[in-house]
């Protein structure tokens, strides 16, 4: 316990200390691959979190969302009963990430507890700065609880279940 709670006031000190101009880009271009996704383009119906402080910005893509790509958006509840199951993709903050698709979030259980109501056909897509993501040789310790992720972008690359990629 005490392991989760020093990483996440760590990681949580680092991305305050991040200039706004630097959150601004990095999160226009996780926006824009999160785009480009098929799992985002084939999306009817959205649980998406809104963004606070520095984390990555979820204002433009829920703007995208709703005005462009004729979405049904939803945003989570402290209840997971209170979630809608009525949806096709989930897009969570974190604050800590590894290769291996664990994540430590806010540190108050909603998503896991929400995405352990859902089935398996609903893809989980996490936006994170790449310095969030522990290198190969660190994993991170999960629960029984613990939902892995389907997908991490960051400005930096893409990390899947299959592997990750890059991009310039």
């Amino acid at each position: 316990m005490w392991f989760k709670t020093i990483l996440r006031k760590f990681m949580n000190y680092k991305r305050n200390r991040m200039l706004y101009d630097d959150c601004d880009k990095h999160s226009l271009r996780i926006a824009r691959t999160l785009y480009e996704l098929h799992e985002w383009k084939s999306a009817g119906a959205v649980n998406i979190y809104k963004s606070m402080g520095n984390e990555v910005s979820t204002k433009d893509i829920i703007g995208e969302a709703t005005h462009v790509s004729n979405k049904v958006i939803y945003h989570p509840a402290k209840k997971p009963e209170y979630n809608s199951s009525e949806i096709d993709l989930v897009i969570v903050p974190g604050v800590v990430f590894d290769v291996n698709m664990a994540r430590y979030g806010r540190g108050f259980g909603y998503y896991d507890r929400f995405l352990n109501r859902l089935g398996s056909k609903v893809k989980v897509i996490a936006l994170a700065y790449d310095f969030q993501i522990l290198s190969h040789k660190k994993e991170l310790r999960l629960d029984d609880w613990d939902i892995k992720m389907d997908y991490i972008i960051t400005e930096k690359r893409v990390i899947q279940k299959q592997g990750y990629y890059f991009y310039n």
